[in-house]
């Protein structure tokens, strides 16, 4: 079908003036509705955001400023190099190391009668025990099982050990078996 408009020119005009009128106050209300929109579901969020970026430029200002003047870059290297060494330390600490294992070897013998007061070991390899022994036999005892022992190669007791026969306070001398001071295990 085929329509004609047969207005006058000017009346044509004030159609499209009205249709225009309408298309912008349609416009000018979809943009009124977007901003209440706006304002009710973005605003209420994007106000304390915009807010704490500042605080935390500022706060990052602060922070780095705070790093120069304590050179804190330079003590955390240095806790981390304390770090490192404490754990070697602890690592070296938590093993036993041989003259250790001869010290409790010595320290922990069975012998009830005998009382160690000092052992000495050189980093020569030459061992002294001094203490005290409750009767002659238990030294003499005690003696033998350090000859038998798997760490000390030669003993040397001297003569006045066994003078005494009860509360004896003695010394005896002795040499570590060869390479046993070598060893780091």
């Amino acid at each position: 079908m085929l329509t004609t408009n047969l207005l006058p020119q000017k009346d044509k005009k004030t159609i499209e003036l009205v249709k225009t009128a309408k298309i912008s106050r349609t416009a000018a209300v979809f943009i009124c509705c977007l901003l209440v929109v706006n304002a009710v579901l973005v605003l209420p969020t994007l106000l304390p955001l915009l807010f704490e970026r500042k605080e935390l430029k500022r706060e990052f200002a602060t922070g780095q400023e705070a790093q120069q003047k304590f050179q804190v870059s330079a003590r955390s290297k240095e806790l981390r190099i304390l770090t490192a060494t404490l754990r070697e330390i602890r690592i070296y600490a938590s093993q036993p190391h041989y003259p250790s294992k001869i010290l409790d070897a010595l320290a922990n013998h069975k012998n009830a009668g005998i009382s160690l007061e000092t052992i000495t070991i050189t980093q020569t390899g030459g061992v002294l025990l001094n203490g005290k022994a409750d009767t002659r036999k238990t030294l003499l005892e005690f003696e033998s099982a350090l000859k038998n022992s798997p760490y000390l190669d030669t003993i040397s007791s001297p003569l006045s050990n066994v003078i005494r026969e009860s509360n004896i306070n003695f010394s005896i001398q002795g040499n570590l078996k060869p390479g046993l001071m070598g060893e780091n295990k």
